[in-house]
């Protein structure tokens, strides 16, 4: 039998305003992302008013005192102040993880996050129990009861009994608690016969990536306009909030979803990891297995935007990228897209994937910085979003 109450969050966040997932320690750089925060809550001089007087811009995040560094502002930190702030448990108590430890200004639809509430302190068992919040002891009591309900003799889940499917008086708890950017779609009780952990077991993730662009397919005996050169800015619509990538480039829509084909599938995504993690001492046999993925989808669906623009002379499209596969290194998804980008625009060919992948006549010979700093770049994170994220076995184990 656990000792603890697992909840289970399913969280949707707009992460621009944040220094990615994980929960950081204070440095130097810390206070643009506080500052970040608080200029999209408000906190802040009103952007287009230069109300100083002076040429600078206005919105930008007024730096902290001298010699004061606060901790970045991470969506887990926000949970973990919302949490502490409702039950009064501590950090350690609560032990809050997540499924995906996305990167700073990278968003989600279905990051899985779960915390423990110790049962000793709703059994009024033990001392500890009275540093339960009286706001809300009543609610997770609640949930121990149905979770006892839900449970057998032998402390596995009950498959007969009907499934709540949310929680909504502990979602609304927290939410209250939470700004915003930072959404509790559910919240559910684990009972399964072992601890919950949003890293394990997991079956596969989907990552999606948005993208706009300009077509630069012609039809015959047409020339490209000269629009197509133009840049992002005319791609910009108002309820972009960044979320999407404006490409400056004009695109090859059909190149687009010849690469995505060709990279999906098992390979060896080496080259297309974090600089940092290739510099990893590791010798050939090590990199093959740790960086060898089953790309089980990579995807894009294209869509006309703009449509009754009847005066716009080249195509304009929003292209979602969808990419799905048990795990993710770290920056792979936002290089894969980069280089899928660059094929279509004609800075890069297909013809260089054997050697990115280290296959056919390049198979066991790995590309050196020099030159993957050369060819790979990386797309920006605001395109990027943690979609949905499937567990193994996990049917009739949520209450």
């Amino acid at each position: 039998m656990m000792s603890v109450l697992t909840i289970v969050l399913k969280l949707e966040y707009h992460g621009f305003a944040y220094a990615g997932f994980q929960r950081q320690s204070a440095t130097r750089d810390s206070d643009v992302s506080h500052n970040m925060a608080n200029l999209v809550s408000g906190d802040s001089v009103p952007c287009g008013d230069n109300v100083s007087g002076n040429n600078k811009s206005d919105c930008v995040p007024r730096a902290s005192k001298k010699g004061r560094h606060q901790a970045p502002i991470t969506i887990q930190s926000q949970i973990e102040e919302a949490l502490v702030q409702w039950t009064g448990l501590t950090l350690s108590q609560l032990r809050v993880r997540g499924a995906g430890r996305t990167d700073k200004g990278v968003h989600a639809t279905g990051q899985i996050c779960a915390f423990d509430v110790p049962l000793n302190m709703l059994n009024h068992m033990g001392s500890d129990c009275s540093s339960v919040n009286d706001a809300a002891l009543p609610t997770l009591r609640l949930a121990l009861e149905k979770l006892n309900e839900g449970r057998s003799d032998s402390g596995c889940c009950i498959h007969a009994l009907p499934r709540t499917l949310d929680q909504w008086q502990i979602r609304r708890a927290i939410s209250t608690r939470l700004p915003a950017d930072i959404i509790v779609r559910s919240a559910r009780i684990w009972c399964g016969e072992r601890p919950f952990e949003p890293r394990q077991g997991i079956l596969r993730k989907t990552y999606t990536y948005r993208l706009r662009f300009r077509s630069s397919n012609c039809q015959p005996a047409q020339e490209s306009h000269e629009i197509i050169n133009a840049g992002p800015s005319l791609l910009r619509r108002f309820n972009d909030n960044n979320s999407i990538w404006l490409c400056p480039w004009a695109l090859d829509e059909r190149s687009l979803l010849k690469t995505c084909e060709l990279l999906e599938g098992k390979h060896n995504f080496y080259s297309f990891v974090h600089k940092s993690d290739r510099r990893m001492l590791e010798s050939d046999e090590e990199r093959a297995i740790r960086h060898t993925n089953d790309l089980i989808k990579f995807r894009v669906d294209l869509i006309a935007d703009g449509e009754d623009d009847f005066d716009e002379p080249a195509k304009v499209l929003e292209a979602t990228f969808s990419l799905q596969a048990k795990g993710f290194h770290r920056s792979m998804v936002r290089l894969l897209v980069h280089f899928v980008v660059d094929v279509a625009r004609g800075k890069r060919h297909r013809s260089e994937m054997p050697r990115l992948l280290s296959e056919g006549d390049w198979k066991g010979i790995y590309p050196d910085e020099k030159y993957l700093g050369s060819v790979l770049n990386t797309a920006p994170a605001c395109g990027l979003c943690l979609a949905k994220v499937e567990y193994e076995h996990a049917e009739n184990k949520f209450l």
